[in-house]
């Protein structure tokens, strides 16, 4: 899915990726081409947050005073349940990109997500069958 392939830019340590497809393709989805192409390409730091091998993974790597989070599912859809607790004091601003409601039939299908965190927040998310999302954490 397109969540599966922006969680992909967290997850994986590559400071070389690319966009399947023809990039022509995502001149519709202006917004998905902006964050990924804003994703930094080194990390501070990397900590595995949630996973089981082989079944889902979710990621938190983080590049100054910015987070970036990724998730990927296998072929079970599921619903994992994020805590925000590896953030400091104060408030942060969330842009999440998820997999819409139909990613399981159109993968290119996607939800974007703008909410304030704080340490104590948690947010449930839904992964698709092959899925993922994908969010970055700038504080305020």
């Amino acid at each position: 899915t397109r969540g599966h392939q922006t969680a992909a830019y967290v997850v994986y340590d590559s400071p070389f990726t690319m966009l399947c497809d023809s990039p022509s393709l995502y001149i519709k989805n202006q917004d998905w081409v902006d964050f990924v192409t804003a994703l930094p390409v080194v990390f501070d730091s990397t900590k595995i947050l949630d996973g089981t091998m082989g079944e889902y993974i979710v990621t938190m790597r983080n590049h100054g005073d910015r987070w970036y989070v990724g998730g990927m599912t296998d072929w079970t859809a599921r619903e994992i349940t994020l805590d925000f607790d590896f953030l400091g004091d104060g408030t942060y601003e969330v842009v999440l990109f998820r997999d819409g409601a139909n990613a399981d039939k159109q993968a290119e299908d996607y939800k974007k997500e703008t909410f304030t965190v704080t340490a104590n927040a948690q947010k449930k998310i839904r992964m698709a069958s092959g899925g993922g999302f994908a969010m970055a954490v700038i504080k305020k």
